[in-house]
């Protein structure tokens, strides 16, 4: 009895709600930094001392 397979036949509702969950999470999180289109060009234009560190780091 491997506890893989009722593992991973999780309710289609469930998978949506935690997609739907964590794509507002990381959106909202994105544009408060940089949206992922502005922050490409920000680090290939000229990545500011913040967040090249951060993203140097």
């Amino acid at each position: 009895m491997p506890p893989a397979p009722p593992s991973i036949p999780p309710p289609p509702t469930s998978l949506s709600s935690s997609i739907h969950r964590a794509a507002p999470s990381h959106l909202f999180a994105f544009p408060r930094v940089a949206p992922p289109a502005r922050e490409g060009r920000w680090r290939a234009d000229s990545p500011p001392p913040v967040l090249g560190s951060d993203g140097g780091a």
